[in-house]
């Protein structure tokens, strides 16, 4: 190692040093992500990115995070290894391109977003002009990532609709065609994400691939009182729709709780620039979103927000066996456990693999298992032989 990337390598060492729950972030995207041209009114920082807001939120809720990112759409993307030509006020970045390659930079973190107007035609079709489609593209900028990284976990990040294909005068929408451009936002468009996401998943069985919905979550939202007062023109700037500071700091809301698998933290003190709306309602806004995610499931009902790579690697490390196991899911305070196979320990962890809760000694194929204690979130039951074989596991959620 030379004297510059020895240097580099010392300066970020404390960084790297963190806990495992910290990001340290790559991001392929364009400015429904990082809005940075002629934006007005013009505001005092980045306020119209998500990392901006992310960072805020990091500092509140205890976490470290840091950030990388290249501006442009797929088939730019596609052309690897990436140049991080993106750069924020109060976040530190990663990866210094002119000392180390990016391999050696230590992200654990993608988050990747498609342009927001191709959705006119199926995820798998080709780009016009092109011998690749949008799923392919990503699967290739996955795949290399992947190369370069072990144990790196994918984001997709669902940003919203093109608005000008709505709005017959221009913007701002009139009250029919906002109706209209969120009934496709919540449909069509939630669905080709969805084929997307399902598409560009199945190459990378030994990944996490989630996806975020920030659009859709946003939209909805929206739609809601009181939220639904708020004048278009104060949340979006054109019909791109570029937003204001209010969407980007919604959009980091969902980023955040998706990658860290926790709501938002409750105590953050609110930048004015912030919608008044929002800000009065922060909680409402937290709750929301955390509920949206915890059911942010496919067809199988796995969730597909919240990635559970981080579960404990015993699990997968026993010897397996089937077993079948029975019980009202999602759950509330209790679990009824029925089973086919009689057990001898229980076990539940939550996503990060730490053990919520143990019982041994177990010679029964019933039980209830007391949940009242744990926060609202995905979890792993798992049950054990007097061996310490897997006889089986089953992801809940603790409503």
């Amino acid at each position: 190692m030379n004297m510059q990337k020895l240097i580099y390598f010392l300066l970020l060492l404390p960084f790297f040093a963190d806990s495992q729950n910290d990001i340290r972030l790559f991001v392929f995207g364009n400015s429904l992500i990082n809005h940075t041209f002629e934006v007005q009114p013009p505001t005092p920082s980045q306020e119209t990115s998500v990392p901006h807001w992310f960072q805020i939120l990091s500092e509140a809720g205890g976490h470290q995070f840091a950030v990388d990112g290249q501006f442009g759409f797929l088939p730019q993307h596609r052309n690897v290894p990436p140049i991080p030509n993106w750069g924020f006020d109060i976040v530190r970045g990663v990866w210094d391109a002119d000392l180390i390659p990016f391999s050696a930079a230590d992200f654990n973190t993608i988050l990747l977003t498609p342009a927001n107007f191709i959705q006119w035609q199926v995820p798998s079709e080709n780009f016009p002009g092109e011998s690749f489609s949008p799923i392919e593209a990503t699967q290739e900028v996955f795949q290399w990532c992947a190369d370069q990284e072990e144990d790196m976990t994918f984001y997709i990040y669902e940003n919203w609709a093109d608005m000008a294909p709505y709005l017959s005068n221009g913007f701002p929408p009139t009250a029919q065609e906002w109706s209209t451009y969120n009934q496709y936002v919540q449909g069509e468009f939630k669905d080709w994400f969805a084929d997307y996401h399902e598409a560009v998943a199945t190459q990378f069985p030994d990944n996490s691939v989630c996806l975020i919905p920030v659009g859709t979550t946003i939209s909805r939202l929206l739609q809601t009182v009181p939220f639904n007062q708020i004048p278009i023109d104060e949340l979006y700037q054109d019909d791109a729709p570029h937003g204001l500071s209010t969407i980007y700091f919604l959009a980091a809301m969902i980023t955040y709780s998706a990658i860290h698998q926790e709501p938002a933290p409750r105590t953050l003190e609110i930048d004015p620039i912030v919608h008044q709306t929002v800000r009065d309602n922060y909680a409402a806004v937290v709750d929301f979103i955390w509920e949206t995610l915890l059911n942010a499931t496919d067809d199988s009902g796995a969730n597909t927000a919240l990635c559970a790579s981080r579960i404990i690697d015993d699990i997968n490390d026993l010897e397996t066996e089937t077993v079948d196991i029975q019980f009202q899911n999602p759950v509330r305070d209790v679990i009824e456990l029925t089973t086919d196979l009689s057990f001898t320990t229980a076990r539940i962890y939550d996503l990060h693999g730490r053990v919520c809760h143990a019982t041994a000694n177990v010679k029964d194929e019933t039980m209830t298992i007391d949940c009242s204690n744990l926060p609202a979130g995905w979890y792993v039951l798992s049950l054990q032989d007097a061996e310490g074989r897997l006889l089986g596991e089953r992801q809940f959620v603790r409503q």
